[in-house]
Parts: structure tokens; sequence; C-alpha cells
């Protein structure tokens, strides 16, 4: 194979790898990296003021993308449909 091809189809996979999020947290991570309590955040998570996450089995993942853009953004509730449940007080 030519160097040229093989260098530019590592930094295509290196680009692609790049735009992934960088570490996945549980929520007991998650209220840690926040510097709230398990129960505080899981409170706020239901009421959707944290990051919508994403439900695998029985453990919340959130990613350290989402909880960083969350608190750049401030207290703005989340959005979409898994938040509108948690608001309306069913899972």
């Amino acid at each position: 194979m030519d160097q040229q091809k093989i260098i530019e189809e590592l930094r295509e996979r290196i680009a692609r790898l790049e735009d992934r999020p960088r570490r996945i947290l549980n929520l007991h991570q998650a209220a840690a990296r926040r510097g709230m309590s398990v129960s505080k955040f899981r409170e706020r998570h239901r009421a959707g003021l944290e990051p919508q996450g994403r439900l695998v089995g029985r453990i919340w993942q959130f990613t350290t993308d989402e909880l960083d853009a969350q608190t750049l953004e401030g207290d703005k509730p989340a959005s979409g449909p898994a938040a509108v449940k948690r608001r309306r007080g069913s899972r």
C-alpha cells in the first residue's frame, strides 16, 4: 500500500475517534463530577434539570460531554421524551 494512503486513512480514523464522547459515567460518578450528592443529582435528573443520559438496563449512563455542555448552559431543563416523562412522574 502507498504510505500516503495509509497516513490519510489513519487521519480519518483519528478524526472519527475524536468526535466520540470522551468518557461514560454512571449516576454516582456524574453526581461526584457535579459536586452534589447522589440523591440531589437523582432528584434534579428526574425533574429534567440534568442531562438526559442513557438508561442501560438499570444503570444510568452520562457522557462527560453531556455533563460539561449542561454546565455551560446552566440550569435549563433537558428536552426530549424522557425528560417529559420524568417531569410527569412516570418512568
